[in-house]
């Protein structure tokens, strides 16, 4: 509970002045890095193996908690700020019990103001490492979002725009009405557009590849 009050105390504070980094990666390989649990049912602990792969997240629901369990953060400066240059969002997520009904990614300007959420699965396998990702473009007005997937926690939730010029809380959520709940959680990734050389590296190598089988079939 002490953590969690901490924890809450931290979202009030505004982010305003961050910028996330494109290309970031959340292993949790060495610790929870900033992150911890984002609702009072949930209890978050750092697992040093068994991700994908090393170390990962497992979220355990708390018994005789609320349904939704979950692991956010608003320190981890990395994930937060101004999302330009952002262009995905994935996270793996590997389930040990079978009664997981929902998972979403969850982002908000702070802890007060609600935000925007996209949801991963609706297909819960249990003991394998999914990777799951949200298509993605900071600059999408509302209509363009939803259509492509999101959706605001509710009517008062600001623009989609707004919230990703200054995401405060970056959270990965699940639904369990179950009470006992183990989730396990790897590699939060903001994916970046790619840099113009690795562009045209690909297409260098492409090319080359074409010109070979080119040659082959003259031959």
């Amino acid at each position: 509970m002490l953590r969690l009050m901490i924890l809450v105390l931290g979202f009030t504070v505004p982010c305003v002045a961050f910028a996330a980094v494109p290309g970031s990666v959340e292993t949790w390989d060495a610790g929870l890095n900033a992150w911890d649990q984002s609702t009072t049912s949930s209890t978050v602990i750092h697992a040093a193996t068994d991700g994908n792969p090393d170390g990962h997240l497992t979220i355990r629901k708390v018994l005789g908690g609320f349904d939704n369990i979950g692991v956010a953060t608003t320190a981890s400066a990395d994930y937060l700020g101004d999302y330009s240059g952002v262009i995905g969002i994935s996270v793996d997520a590997v389930y040990r019990t079978n009664n997981v009904t929902d998972a979403w990614i969850r982002f908000r300007p702070d802890l007060v103001d609600n935000g925007w959420q996209y949801s991963l699965t609706n297909v819960f396998p249990t003991d394998t490492w999914t990777t799951y990702q949200a298509p993605f473009d900071p600059s999408w007005d509302d209509a363009t979002a939803i259509l492509n997937g999101w959706e605001k926690f509710d009517a008062g939730a600001g623009s989609f725009a707004d919230l990703f010029s200054s995401v405060g809380w970056a959270e990965v959520r699940f639904n369990s009405p179950q009470t006992s709940t183990i989730i396990g959680v790897d590699n939060f990734r903001l994916i970046a557009i790619p840099e113009p050389s690795a562009v045209c590296l690909v297409a260098a190598s492409l090319i080359a590849l074409l010109a070979v089988d080119r040659r082959r079939l003259c031959s």
